[in-house]
């Protein structure tokens, strides 16, 4: 072995290492590495001692080689195994020892036994938060560490985390034995350090989409979480301030974990897994090109583990500006504002929930602790527009980053302050007391509390964002960690954030939840996570509307008779509101009633029942707010008190439910009276082309009854006086006339092709531009059909002539039956993009378009097909409240109900039995018959349907875009039964609105990301629309005009408001022409059909899903009720 010689300087270290191959990266042994390489490469001692475990020795020796030979020439570099640390401790005289871990107490006291004269010996800290028990820090105050000892602290952040761990250490042995132990040696700072980067500054990534780049092991448990840089990412984006943007993702991590499958969710949840990629094995060669690419560098890190940052270090050598939390030492890599930015965090005590679990199990502890960490996130948007959107800011902050490198965090500057540390070790001491009294585990609060920027105050005051109303609502989903199912539960979250719709202050909320012992955790990780910020406001704005009109409070009995009330104790509210109704609507009613003076009216009647019901659900949801805001169920009490207030108070405590009631009143009367006076205008064309060749002609209406479902435009059956029906529809007919009207429609035509006179149904109508008449066609049932063949065959007949119209929404209600002959309700959605789009793509490649089944083909998206599958209809409740027994309790917020009429019976079986194959599987040829000679006709006639195309030039139709139709309709709901939106005020609810409706349009354009591009819709230029008519209480419908490219939106009076001028690509009228001329030839035509036939009989043998959707309780209900039925029979 080698001796002691005079002048010679001997540096000895225990290496942390192992095969990068084995571990991946690690940030510890990364940083120990460093340091190690930086002292062979730029220190003065003589000689090195690497102890490493004697079976690592040979690999290290193959991966340092070529680092050795290239920087460590000049010295004596000796690799040993660490049993010889004894020896070689009696041997030498070290002028440092140095290990990679601040528990230097087994090496101090191996020395103690050992070494003939005293050496120092250093240790770097790193993750601080491991020793839960505090007994490794134990250890080096009852270790035999000396003043010439030091531990090497990378921050000053890290430097305090010491200096308290040891006292809490210190304190803790004082209160076993009685006696304070001061630790006896030093903490001193010397950061980690970087090789020098060049002076010029490094170009940014290349290619037109900046690139973000995180940097780190994927790990909340013990790094950082990145779904506030999501949320950040999502406003930015949604918010239309960032537009075009890569965030890459990388680091060691489990693509199968719940953490990298929570932020995939959460980025399709977004709309940005476009925008998203994942690198979740990165070598160096990897990390280099990464960095070489990236434009912004983030690290968010919240975790007490985390004290230093190598990442940002190696990103600001790179030239790169950084976004890094205001935690730990990363306040000590930069000013905030010249090479990057520091955003604010905020955390608050959360020990009586981390520090005991710390001790058996230190993962969930620091999950929690991190968790309760809170980033600003409207500073982190400020700063990533700023980097993202303005090239001169990056490039002055590129420039300063890699000065901050070579000036503060080189590795020849920090050797050199080694080494000066090493001369000035003897002569330094430190000694602490410590106190009595502390708890057991890791005092994170009172060792990491100042990391956070500030600390949340019972004096605080929080109110719930848009992200959190949204989670109250179920609109968006939301995240938390499984390790913390025990300390957040999404029902006490949604509760927390009800309360906190309005501003309320942390101590209040103590109040509000006085068992909720982790309170505090739960508010620090909703302000993580966006669900809450801090307010302004101590108490928030309420909106105020005036009061009751004055003919509400007059005593006026209702003067129509014959009215039916749901519930009698609450029509005292409705009748006011019927009188005055009436009032507006009388002189109208007047002209065209058919009553003899002095009877009753049934009209007056009819319109009045259908406010009264509508009128009767807006009250009962307000009743049941009232009731749940009163802790009440009883409806006896929740009226008693009700009285005793006044009516005044529902409008009070919501006014946002009252305004809508104004405006869906308003609108009602305005609709009924255009009704009723174009019906008198139109009277004399409506007997000349409908009842002409009846036995008496109208002269008034007798009845109004409302046919409109949850969406569309209003629609009305009008009873007139000589008995006859007409149905009034409040949008432009003539779509409809063209393709199943009396006169010279394409049905009518198909008919004559077909020679069968009846294998469409066509209607009489009366257009009269923005409104129009059609001729009432009562639907009856298939199960009256005795010829169940011709009524399959005409359906296929009716499949054919939709796919060629490429019309869409044809549903159960859309289709009556009446002697045996198939009618289309509603044409209005013809030339659909879908359809004809994949219609296009079947007669391109016929043979392999319908692998896919049924429901992706273009038959499958007219939705003719789930005629035989769908036999319930659903229509959308707007109150979330019942009464039953005298309760009231929660409502479904759906009805659904049966609807039968084209449920097939014939002998004993009807299409719910539940048999294999279904009753309609032997009527599948007669539908392809049907089918195919509809499709070969209009393919044989080619050049007339084409002209028909042609001239639907500037017709209306109703246009449905890409899009989730359910998260709309829940929107529309929600404003009506949701009592915590009533406390906002018009701007925010306004604010609200846009940002879901550009959630739900933005994921419509997500969603067409793999069509080709003139078939793709910027869906999202519909926010504004969409949001605007939930506000107004409406929901509109879109539409489009055929052969131009704009779109539009209908206004509840019927007209139309352009929304975009530019919205539509493909010119369909000329593209459905271009399709139905290719099957003029005979050859494609046969194989479009023989693969479609292919495709249709199989799924009538084997894949009709009959009942698709209906809830078991309401089958039952219909199994019953038919098996009755055949027994009377």
């Amino acid at each position: 072995m080698m001796d002691q010689v005079s002048n010679h300087s001997l540096f000895g270290c225990l290496v942390t290492w192992a095969e990068s191959s084995i571990d991946g990266y690690n940030g510890l042994r990364k940083a120990n590495e460093a340091f190690l390489k930086a002292v062979i490469r730029y220190s003065c001692f003589n000689e090195l001692h690497l102890f490493l475990h004697e079976g690592q020795i040979s690999a290290f020796r193959q991966d340092w080689k070529e680092y050795l030979r290239q920087y460590g020439a000049g010295k004596n570099i000796n690799i040993l195994p660490v049993h010889d640390l004894p020896s070689c401790f009696q041997r030498h005289a070290y002028s440092v020892f140095h290990c990679g871990d601040p528990y230097i107490s087994d090496l101090a006291a191996l020395r103690e036994r050992h070494a003939s004269s005293l050496f120092p010996i250093t240790g770097r800290a790193h993750s601080l938060s491991d020793d839960a028990r505090l007994s490794r820090i134990r250890d080096l105050i009852f270790s035999p560490v000396k003043p010439c000892d030091s531990i090497l602290c990378s921050s000053k952040a890290q430097k305090t985390v010491m200096k308290r761990l040891i006292s809490s250490a210190s304190a803790s042995v004082s209160d076993t034995v009685g006696r304070a132990v001061p630790y006896r040696g030093q903490v001193s700072l010397i950061p980690l350090g970087i090789e020098p980067a060049r002076q010029e500054a490094v170009p940014s990534g290349a290619g037109d989409v900046l690139q973000i780049l995180c940097l780190g092991r994927l790990s909340a448990a013990d790094k950082m979480d990145l779904h506030p840089l999501l949320l950040a990412l999502n406003d930015l984006f949604e918010e239309g301030t960032v537009s075009r943007f890569q965030l890459v993702i990388a680091g060691a991590g489990d693509a199968s974990g719940e953490y990298v499958r929570s932020l995939l969710a959460q980025a399709y949840e977004f709309n940005l897994e476009d925008c998203i990629r994942f690198e979740l094995s990165v070598d160096d060669e990897k990390r280099e090109q990464l960095l070489a690419e990236a434009d912004v560098f983030v690290s968010l890190a919240d975790n007490v583990q985390e004290s230093f940052g190598l990442a940002p270090l190696e990103a600001m050598r790179a030239g790169i500006p950084v976004i890094l939390s205001d935690w730990n030492g990363y306040r000590d890599l930069i000013v905030s504002g010249q090479e990057g930015f520091l955003i604010k965090t905020t955390s608050a005590d959360h020990d009586d929930i981390s520090r005991s679990l710390s001790l058996v199990s230190k993962t969930q502890a620091q999950l929690i602790q991190a968790q309760g960490v809170a980033v600003d996130i409207e500073a982190l948007k400020t700063a990533l527009s700023t980097l993202l959107m303005d090239e001169s800011t990056r490039k002055a902050m590129s420039g300063a980053a890699i000065r901050r490198v070579n000036e503060t965090f080189s590795w020849p500057l920090l050797i050199d302050q080694y080494h000066r540390l090493v001369d000035d070790l003897r002569q330094e001491a430190s000694r602490i007391r410590h106190h009595q009294g502390r708890a057991v585990g890791m005092p994170y609060q009172d060792v990491f509390g100042h990391y956070a920027s500030v600390a949340l105050q019972e004096t605080d005051f929080l109110v719930a964002t848009d992200r959190g109303l949204r989670v109250l609502l179920m609109s968006e989903r939301g995240f938390f960690f499984n390790q913390l199912s025990h300390l957040l539960d999404k029902n006490e979250i949604r509760e927390v954030i009800r309360k906190l719709v309005t501003p309320q202050s942390v101590s209040n909320m103590q109040k509000l939840f006085p068992e909720r012992q982790t309170l505090l955790f739960l508010l620090s990780w909703m302000l993580k996570y966006q669900l809450v910020s801090f307010s302004d406001e101590a108490e928030g704005r309420k909106p105020s509307f005036p009061g009751l009109p004055d003919w509400f409070k007059v005593e006026d009995p209702c003067q129509v008779c014959g009215l039916v009330f749901p519930e009698q104790l609450r029509s005292k509210w409705i009748k006011p509101v019927i009188t005055q109704y009436v009032r507006l609507i009388q002189s109208y009613v007047n002209d065209i009633d058919s009553s003899e003076e002095g009877s009753e009216s049934s009209l007056i009647q009819s319109i009045a029942q259908s406010v009264i019901e509508w009128m009767d659900d807006r009250l009962l949801q307000a009743i049941g707010w009232f009731a749940e805001d009163h802790t009440l169920t009883s409806y006896g009490e929740v009226l008693k008190l009700l009285e005793s207030k006044g009516v005044e108070a529902l409008i009070e405590a919501y006014p946002h439910w009252y305004r809508n009631i104004q405006k869906e009143f308003f609108q009602h009367v305005r609709v009924i009276r255009s009704l009723l006076s174009r019906v008198k205008q139109d009277l004399s064309e409506i007997n000349h082309y409908f009842f002409s060749g009846s036995r008496q002609l109208a002269s008034g209406l007798i009845s109004i009854r409302n046919l409109q479902l949850d969406s569309g435009s209003p629609v009305y059956q009008l009873t007139f006086n000589n008995g006859e029906h007409l149905v009034y529809k409040l949008r432009d007919l003539a779509i409809d006339q063209l393709l199943v009207g009396y006169e010279q429609s394409m049905a009518q035509s198909l008919n004559g092709w077909l020679q069968d006179p009846d294998a469409l149904g066509v209607f009489r109508m009366l257009n009269k531009s923005f409104y129009g008449y059609v001729e009432f066609i009562a639907s009856e049932t298939v199960s009256e059909s005795d010829d169940l063949e011709t009524y399959h065959r005409r359906m296929g007949v009716a499949a054919g002539f939709c796919l060629m119209s490429g019309l869409t929404d044809i549903h159960s209600k859309n289709l009556h039956l009446s002697g045996n002959k198939p009618y289309l309700i509603d044409a209005e959605t013809a030339l659909h993009n879908p359809v004809i789009m994949q219609l296009q793509a079947e007669l391109q490649n016929p043979e392999l378009s319908f692998l896919r089944g049924m429901q992706d083909s273009s038959l499958g998206l007219t939705g003719l097909m789930k005629v035989w599958e769908n036999f319930h209809i659903c229509q959308i409740r707007y109150s979330s409240v019942k009464l039953e027994n005298g309760e009231l309790v929660a409502e479904q917020p759906q009805t659904i109900t049966a609807f039968l009429d084209h449920l097939l019976m014939e002998k004993g079986r009807h299409s719910l039995d539940g048999c294999h194959p279904p009753v309609a599987s032997q009527y599948g040829k007669a539908f392809v018959e049907g089918f195919r000679s509809s499709v070969s006709a209009i393919s044989q006639y080619s050049e007339q349907w084409c002209d028909y195309l042609k001239s639907m030039t500037g017709f209306e139709v109703r246009y449905q875009p890409r899009w989730n139709l359910n998260d709309a309709r829940k929107q529309f709901r929600d404003l009506h039964v949701v009592r915590e939106l009533q406390v906002l005020s018009r701007e925010r609810l306004k604010g609200y609105l846009l940002r879901l409706a550009k959630r739900i349009t933005l994921a419509g354009e997500v969603s067409q990301r793999w069509l080709d591009a003139p078939w793709q819709e910027p869906v999202s230029v519909l926010a504004e629309s969409v949001a605007e008519g939930w506000q107004a209480s409406e929901q509109r419908d879109f539409v489009r005009k055929l052969g131009e490219s704009g779109v539009f939106v209908k206004r509840h009076d019927g007209t139309l408001q352009e929304v975009s001028r530019d919205y539509f690509s493909v010119n369909t009228i000329e593209k459905q022409s271009e399709l139905i001329a290719s099957l003029a030839d005979h050859k494609l035509r046969d194989r479009f059909l023989n693969a479609c036939q292919q495709m249709i009989e199989g799924w009538f043998e084997q894949h009709i899903n009959a009942g698709e959707g209906m809830p078991e309780e309401l089958r039952q209900e219909v199994l019953e009720a038919l098996a009755d039925r055949e027994r009377k029979a």
